[in-house]
This record gives C-alpha cells, sequence and structure tokens, in this order.
C-alpha cells in the first residue's frame, strides 16, 4: 500500500493534471468560421489559431482536421450543429499531422474530441 501511495504522489507530481492534448480548455472553446468537406469524408475547422493552445507544436493552428475514421460521424454531427447554432466548441487532440490537402508541408492538429461549450 505505501508503495502505491508514493507512485501515486510521484505520477502527480511528475504529470500535469491537465492533458497536453488540449487544444482548448474544457470550460473554454473556438468558433469554428468555416468548415471544409474533403471528398474521402474527412473535414477541416478554419478557426482563430490566436484561441488554440498548441501543445504538440504544430506548425499550424488555424487550421484543426477531422480525420474520416472511428467514429468522425459524430464528430461532424457534433461541429455541423455547434457551426450552425453559432456555439463554441472545445477540442483534444492526440498531435499533429500533415495534410496534403492544405500544400503538404505545414502540420495541422488533428481533433479525436469535441464538445459544444455555450
Amino acid at each position: 500500500m505505501k508503495s502505491l501511495t508514493v507512485f501515486l504522489i510521484i505520477f502527480f507530481c511528475c504529470f500535469k493534471l491537465n492533458a497536453s492534448g488540449y487544444l482548448t480548455n474544457l470550460g473554454q472553446g473556438v468558433d469554428i468560421l468555416k468548415v471544409h468537406a474533403h471528398q474521402n469524408g474527412a473535414i477541416t475547422l478554419w478557426v482563430h489559431s490566436s484561441d488554440i493552445s498548441n501543445p504538440d507544436n504544430c506548425g499550424r493552428t488555424d487550421k484543426v482536421h477531422i480525420k474520416a475514421e472511428g467514429g468522425y460521424q459524430t464528430l461532424v454531427s457534433v461541429v455541423m450543429t455547434a457551426y450552425a447554432s453559432k456555439k463554441k466548441i472545445g477540442l483534444w487532440s492526440p498531435g499533429c499531422e500533415i495534410i496534403p490537402f492544405w500544400g503538404g508541408t505545414k502540420t495541422f492538429p488533428i481533433a479525436n474530441n469535441l464538445w459544444i461549450t455555450d
């Protein structure tokens, strides 16, 4: 039991309690300026780059990409609901990737979790 307690203390002292993949804080969000639908079903969101944190040092943060995989239909549905109702969204990203459509030279955040904030 003592070793578990020591482990937990070290764990919480060494790691941030807020995950490094949050592009916005949980209670805050960004406005969606534009939505671009790609041929493969993916979408790219235009956002204000000043409202996005950049935990993975992506090359650009004025666009956030949602890949056409996994539960992306749900993510797209939430994005379109927020966009149509002019609500902000919060975003979490597992990392950055080069999106060939946008020139293939800069990395952009990939979002795989999002929520409507207000």
